[in-house]
């Protein structure tokens, strides 16, 4: 291999990439389906399912952001420590919502790391839409959750939201079909060549 890759430096790029092509027929047709189903699989998965994820994640970030600002607005409406109580108690059994205020507390300003897909931008910007205050989010906080702390006059407000209802576990499903489906057909092909 090591021989091969210094035979390919001093040739015209033309002639490298015709000397890393398949030299048979056989091996020839192979690419001729692969490379099409590979690129149809691609652009499947990007047209539909990256719309579509964008989509769900932002209808999901925005439903869990207005379920915070609702009972901020509680806590607004009804001071005091004992509604604070039935308030959060309130978010617990209907939104799913973990709510405790740190009294006296100050937000810290940290970096906290991104998680992939769109779930954490589309959280933020839910949150920097919705609510007029500084907030954090930590999405290494807990496996089963995330970690949304907003500064209120009081203190800090501590949310622990469901992961489970910030993302679609459909996403491995559909890559899994797809790049099933994909295997299969190229195995038929390879198999009637």
């Amino acid at each position: 291999m090591h021989l091969r890759r210094l035979r390919l430096r001093g040739l015209p790029p033309g002639l490298a990439v015709k000397r890393l092509l398949p030299r048979s027929l056989l091996g020839r047709s192979l690419l001729i389906i692969l490379v099409p189903l590979v690129i149809v699989q691609a652009v499947a998965l990007q047209i539909y399912y990256g719309s579509h994820l964008d989509l769900v994640s932002r209808r999901l970030s925005d439903a869990v952001v207005n379920e915070i600002a609702f009972t901020l607005d509680l806590m607004h409406r009804f001071p005091g420590p004992e509604n604070r109580r039935w308030i959060t108690e309130f978010a617990l059994h209907r939104f799913d919502l973990r709510i405790a205020l740190e009294p006296r507390a100050i937000l810290e300003n940290r970096k906290h790391p991104n998680v992939l897909g769109p779930m954490d931008d589309d959280l933020r910007a839910a949150l920097a839409q919705t609510l007029d205050r500084p907030f954090t989010m930590d999405w290494t906080y807990d496996t089963g959750s995330v970690l949304i702390r907003v500064q209120l006059p009081e203190g800090v407000l501590d949310v622990k939201a469901p992961r489970k209802r910030l993302y679609t576990g459909t996403i491995f499903l559909f890559v899994a079909w797809l790049m099933g489906s994909a295997l299969l057909l190229f195995g038929i092909a390879a198999a009637f060549m």
